[in-house]
């Protein structure tokens, strides 16, 4: 396979997948801006907005686990050892090297959970 060829599906797979991350947080953006607008709605008319939307509002605050970027990271490293394995080129190499770092960093993130506060795993 010849080198542009790889670079090409190495760049669909990145783009591919920055669209799903944009398209993702577009409607988490959307359906916060919806609770905005009922709870602007409610203090205009002089009621008090149900809790659920302030709940809503402040569960999209909290950090996901990353155990998706974990898996993407951790398949991603194993294609490029493996192309190292079979193409020994040291360019996949460093790049297997730096997958594969970045994969134990998400999976750390995803095991330690930092910014968790101890009660939100109890409820």
């Amino acid at each position: 396979m010849q080198g542009w060829v790889v670079a090409a599906l190495i760049f669909a797979a990145v783009a591919i997948a920055m669209a799903a991350q944009a398209w993702a947080s577009w409607l988490e953006h959307k359906q916060r801006m919806r609770a905005l607008d009922v709870i602007k709605a409610a203090v205009d008319a002089g009621k008090e907005p149900p809790p659920a939307l302030y709940e809503n509002l402040s569960e999209s605050k909290k950090p996901s686990a990353a155990w998706v970027e974990f898996v993407v990271f951790a398949a991603l490293s194993f294609n490029f050892w493996l192309m190292y394995a079979l193409m020994h080129q040291t360019v996949f190499m460093i790049i297997a090297a730096t997958m594969t770092v970045t994969a134990i960093g998400c999976l750390w993130l995803a095991l330690a959970k930092p910014g968790a506060r101890r009660n939100d795993e109890k409820r």
